[in-house]
């Protein structure tokens, strides 16, 4: 029976033990579910000699367990009245004990991840200046041990760069969609941790469609979700999976004619690019420009060149006269000089640097002065300002694919 004000006691002594029993009970799922998660995450990374089938067969079963669970969460604390479901959640985090160090206990296994011997920038000698020690737990068969990765952090005695491993830093991706669930589930390579291996891949230039490396252009920058091109479930986590990949898919394969792009038709001699979104996002998984190419694609434009799907009704207003130059005796009208404010140069007036595209979901609004408000306003602007012709349904499937990077 849903819980709502009618079927609640007056007594207040009654109601602090409903609350309480309701807290305590929304915690043991929630250790459940904690469980559950380091289980599956324990059948993602272990070899018990047991056929990846099998493995494969289990980790689904707990998947499912996870989301019955969590959907019955969800649901009890739906039909609550919006008054005990705010107070079972206060109670809730009340009582969430504090994340501790791993246990003293257990065996430590030391992981050193090595520098480099000499400087990449000039080569020059190096000297540690810092010890980045992480520690996680990890699962063996019969005990855990916790593994403690040390990178060591150098700088170069001639030119002052600092240097680090490979896989040393922060990585930010998004790890979880409230629809599809784990974005690591079923063979996929969602979070931060394949991110980070995808730092010992990287190098300036890498993939970059008009560099000088010589190198063949692959517009499929993303394979993150690749392994969901099978799925066929009607459930919701299905659905949203599916609609994550065939997202996946749209960013990488669908062309289109780039035009009027400052610091790319300009810089190329070509009024008309035949590309993909991945022409411009084409580092391999991150989706940032893999060499520095600020460029214009009248984000910041104001006035009668104003962007199509993009809200700057409360943003400034520039107004720039070139007075010298080949742009001499032009006005323009921005709501941000971009690149201009630190060269002078006319030329540079609204290009600004293409971001890395992994974390998307967390750091609304967009573009670099917050004129879309969602990704389905960013989504709308390239539609428009590039003439792609996305259905609505593209439209909902690529949404779907930025949210889970």
């Amino acid at each position: 029976m849903p819980i709502t004000p009618d079927h609640l006691p007056d007594d207040p002594a009654a109601l602090k033990r409903i609350i309480a029993a309701m807290a305590q009970d929304t915690l043991t799922a929630q250790a459940e579910i904690a469980r559950l998660k380091f289980q599956l995450a324990r059948y993602r990374r272990a070899e018990f000699g047991r056929s990846s089938e099998k493995l494969a067969h289990e980790a689904e079963q707990l998947e499912l367990a996870l989301e019955a669970l969590e959907t019955d969460q969800a649901e009890r604390l739906a039909t609550a009245s919006p008054e005990v479901a705010a107070a079972v959640e206060t109670a809730t985090e009340a009582q969430k004990p504090a994340r501790r160090p791993l246990p003293q206990h257990l065996p430590r296994e030391d992981r050193r991840h090595p520098a480099p011997c000499t400087c990449p920038s000039c080569g020059g000698a190096l000297r540690k200046i810092a010890e980045e020690v992480s520690e996680t737990l990890d699962y063996v068969p019969g005990r855990f041990k916790v593994i403690r990765h040390i990178r060591e952090k150098l700088s170069c005695r001639t030119c002052d760069t600092v240097v680090a491993p490979d896989g040393a830093g922060t990585f930010t991706a998004q790890i979880f969609d409230d629809e599809g669930q784990f974005l690591f589930g079923r063979g996929a390579n969602g979070g931060p941790v394949a991110l980070s291996q995808q730092l010992a891949k990287f190098f300036i230039g890498v993939n970059d469609p008009f560099g000088p490396t010589g190198a063949v252009f692959n517009p499929e920058v993303f394979d993150i979700y690749s392994n969901w091109g099978t799925l066929h479930g009607r459930s919701q986590k299905s659905e949203r999976r599916q609609a994550i990949v065939r997202g996946e898919e749209l960013f990488n394969t669908t062309k289109f004619n780039i035009t009027g792009v400052a610091g790319l038709n300009d810089a190329l001699n070509q009024p008309s690019i035949s590309g993909f979104c991945s022409t411009c996002h084409d580092t391999p998984n991150a989706g940032n420009h893999s060499v520095p190419a600020p460029l214009n694609i009248g984000v910041a434009d104001a006035g009668t060149a104003s962007p199509p799907a993009l809200d700057i009704s409360g943003l400034p207003v520039f107004t720039i006269w070139c007075t010298s130059g080949p742009l001499a005796g032009q006005m323009f009208e921005v709501t941000d000089p971009g690149r201009a404010l630190i060269t002078g140069k006319c030329a540079d007036i609204g290009k600004v640097k293409g971001p890395i595209l992994r974390g998307l979901s967390a750091r609304a609004p967009y573009f670099h002065n917050g004129s879309a408000a969602t990704l389905a306003d960013v989504v709308e602007f390239y539609n428009q300002r590039f003439d792609i012709g996305f259905t609505d349904q593209q439209k909902a499937d690529l949404v779907a694919f930025l949210s889970a990077l």
